[in-house]
């Protein structure tokens, strides 16, 4: 993970981004369209000191994802689990635009009882790990 640009897409209070500043990713970008997620978030960055080398944008998955021009390493995405359209967004402009980079990877968490699509534009999922309620799904550029 060291030096990779890493999405956390619904962010909640940002302990996913804040593993991945711990572990060496260059550039992290925060995304939740909670005003409390965002301000917990920010107390939480303050209070383990980190200054820079993050993003946190305040707003809709969707939204976000069509005015990013980043291209990541790593995208880790977890809507609540009702929100399938989120799901289905997210696979839509992750698939289609060019936000991973070649060798990037997307991670969806979701409800082991819903089932994602195989594939969507150039991205395919090759894992998925079922861990209790949740459930990660693994998607690579083809």
């Amino acid at each position: 993970m060291h030096g990779a640009t890493f999405l956390d897409g619904c962010a909640g209070m940002g302990a996913i981004g804040i593993e991945a500043i711990s572990r060496g990713a260059a550039e992290v970008y925060f995304v939740d369209q909670s005003r409390k997620a965002t301000r917990i978030i920010r107390e939480n960055l303050e209070a383990l000191e980190v200054k820079d080398g993050f993003k946190l944008l305040e707003m809709d998955l969707s939204k976000a994802l069509d005015t990013l021009s980043k291209q990541f390493d790593i995208a880790f995405i977890d809507p609540p689990y009702e929100r399938e359209d989120l799901y289905m967004a997210a696979l839509e402009r992750l698939g289609t635009r060019d936000l991973l980079s070649p060798e990037g990877v997307l991670i969806i968490e979701h409800s082991k009882r819903s089932t994602l699509p195989e594939s969507v534009g150039r991205i395919h999922q090759v894992r998925s790990l079922v861990q209790g309620d949740a459930a990660l799904a693994f998607y690579r550029a083809k």
